[in-house]
């Protein structure tokens, strides 16, 4: 094997003769993520310092990135959460020019965004803001009208209001906002991003379309809206179709108003719990109903445990799941919010024939599965990460009780254990590695920690598990 050239990254390539680099994703990279410590300066560069800037992705050398601190912060030395692109390297280590900066990482918020571009989540909704408002003047629903009274249940902060619901003498019927209607006919298949759905942090929400798109999406109150609709005939029968409705209502789990409302109580005749099981249940149908129907789509498999858990635990403990080509189960049911449920929505109308989309959507993401699960986990991680963050600083010197999920063997050293922790309370899940030994299922108290590793430059979670024992324990 060829050795690699001096002053080489790890995912540079060369030419075997002439050590020519003839790719490199680094170099071509206009926004590394990393942390700028501006604690040691290291020269000059066009009359600016330079300062270390490390990498989130730790098989790359830390940059000089050079910088101008503002002259309020010259006594204070903070380090920044930023982004920069390769500039040369002429020095030892590689030179890079700062392209974003978040600001300080003394301050959680600033996190947020930069985690994005750590899991490569991030994406502008310029492009697809710019065409829409170009078309939406003369933007016009072309589909049947249905007269029915459709109303909508989501909890009371709910922005994408996807699905609704209507009942009367002959059926129930469960609408979803036909999203790939809304961006062709504005022609902005185009703009969607690879990001694969809706990311929550705890102080905003982070879109998979541009917000005047989703609401001209979303099923508000006294709107008109293109709809695909799943009617649940009450002898049986079941069949899909593609219509315009005027929504009359929108409601809020469980408030007074709905409990009242007549078509609500003919709903709850079914059986059903509460309102909550209502809809929740009929997601649930139309999305194994388009599953069994659909033959080209991106179907989620969703996975039984082997473990036996208990009433403690969530229901999505019970399982795990990930997209794949085929399966029993679908989603279409959150188009607003997610990529999948837009591509199998998109080939299901044109294989029922229902409406003649063109299907660049489905194509251009439907050999991408690996990229779609892995997008998937990446959102899931990093909202569980920010979730922690928010919580401990706002929630400071707590005990907690947690419950033993998983147990195996750490890599850490001999005799040492690695536990998942579910903690109830907070409805999020920790790792421990400690010497300690409990058993699956078993509880044991906790106290976590927030604090920020002064070599890494990052915030960091420490648990303390047991009574006042601390343990060399795993952090984010």
């Amino acid at each position: 094997m060829t050795a690699r050239p001096p002053k080489s990254f790890v995912d540079d390539v060369f030419d075997e003769n002439t050590l020519t680099c003839i790719y490199s994703p680094t170099r071509m990279n206009k926004y590394i993520p990393g942390i700028l410590d501006t604690r040691f300066m290291y020269g000059k560069e066009n009359k600016k310092m330079l300062y270390m800037c490390h990498p989130d992705n730790k098989a790359l050398p830390p940059f000089y990135v050079a910088y101008q601190i503002p002259p309020q912060f010259e006594k204070k030395k903070l380090s920044y959460y930023v982004t920069f692109q390769f500039k040369h390297w002429n020095l030892q280590q590689p030179v890079g020019t700062l392209t974003q900066n978040f600001g300080s990482i003394d301050v959680l918020e600033h996190s947020y965004e930069y985690l994005l571009y750590c899991k490569s989540l991030q994406g502008s909704l310029q492009l697809m803001q710019k065409e829409a408002l170009k078309r939406i003047p003369s933007f016009q629903i072309d589909l049947p009208f249905r007269d029915a009274r459709v109303f909508t249940i989501d909890g009371k902060e709910s922005m994408d209001l996807d699905d609704g619901l209507s009942i009367d003498a002959e059926k129930r019927s469960i609408y979803i906002a036909l999203v790939p209607y809304v961006l062709e006919k504005l022609e902005l298949t185009d703009c969607l991003l690879n990001r694969a759905a809706n990311i929550y942090f705890p102080d905003k929400r982070i879109s998979m379309m541009h917000p005047i798109v989703a609401s001209l999406c979303s099923l508000h109150k006294g709107c008109e809206r293109a709809c695909l609709v799943l009617d649940l005939y009450h002898d049986g029968r079941e069949k899909l179709d593609v219509v315009k409705v005027k929504v009359s209502d929108n409601f809020h789990y469980e408030e007074d108003r709905l409990l009242a409302d007549p078509d609500y109580q003919a709903f709850m005749k079914h059986g059903i719990k509460d309102s909550h099981e209502l809809v929740s249940s009929l997601m649930k149908h139309i999305n194994r109903y388009c599953g069994s129907v659909l033959k080209k789509g991106i179907h989620l498999n969703i996975q039984k445990k082997d473990q036996v858990l208990d009433q403690r635990f969530p229901d999505f403990f019970m399982s795990y799941s990930e997209y794949s080509y085929s399966g029993e189960y679908t989603q279409v049911s959150s188009p607003i919010r997610r990529l999948v449920d837009i591509m199998n929505m998109t080939q299901l109308c044109i294989e029922q024939n229902l409406f003649p989309f063109h299907p660049e959507v489905c194509l251009r993401f439907y050999d991408k599965l690996d990229e779609l699960n892995q997008g998937m986990r990446n959102i899931k991680q990093i909202q569980s990460k920010t979730k922690w963050f928010h919580h401990l600083s706002t929630h400071k010197n707590q005990i907690y009780t947690a419950i033993v999920y998983s147990k195996e063997m750490s890599t850490k050293g001999r005799d040492i254990w690695k536990y998942t922790l579910y903690i109830p309370s907070v409805g999020n899940t920790c790792s421990v590695h400690t010497s300690n030994e409990y058993e699956i299922l078993s509880e044991v108290a906790i106290k976590p920690f927030l604090f920020m590793d002064e070599y890494n430059l990052k915030k960091k979670v420490r648990f303390q598990i047991g009574l006042g024992i601390t343990q060399d324990l795993e952090s984010f």
